[in-house]
């Protein structure tokens, strides 16, 4: 009889050991999907931004609001706060004509900050480093 117990005692440790793992993995490998898809959103709204930065000049209105579209939806679904702030601000003052592409910038150092702490690289000071080539 001791033995039964004993067996059936190891055996429901066992079992109840193996749920919890599975549970703890299930929900780091959530994580990581989750931190992924954050990533890959941040690298994706910064080549966004930057290419809207590059052809601001000679887009279309129409263009030029699909690309902004494009990157507010992007920044309102993953992005934190802060982001969602500034590309409100950015949006507001570009339709209202109360700013320039260049303001920008600001938002796009804000991207390119909380990427490389998600991708744990060194920090940047400064500006967002460009240059145009003048033909």
């Amino acid at each position: 009889m001791y033995e039964t117990i004993k067996l059936f005692m190891t055996a429901g440790m066992i079992i109840i050991g193996w749920w919890v793992v599975q549970l703890l993995t299930y929900r780091r490998e959530r994580q990581n999907k989750r931190d992924d898809k954050r990533i890959e959103y941040m690298i994706s709204v910064f080549e966004d931004l930057n290419e809207f930065r590059a052809k601001a000049n000679v887009l279309e209105i129409a263009e030029a609001t699909d690309f902004l579209m494009r990157i507010l939806s992007k920044i309102e679904l993953y992005g934190n706060q802060k982001q969602i702030e500034k590309m409100r601000e950015l949006a507001s003052g570009i339709s209202d004509n109360k700013c320039d592409v260049s303001s920008s910038w600001s938002l796009i150092a804000m991207l390119r900050d909380d990427l490389r702490n998600e991708l744990n690289l060194d920090k940047m000071s400064g500006s967002v480093a460009t240059f145009y080539l003048k033909g």
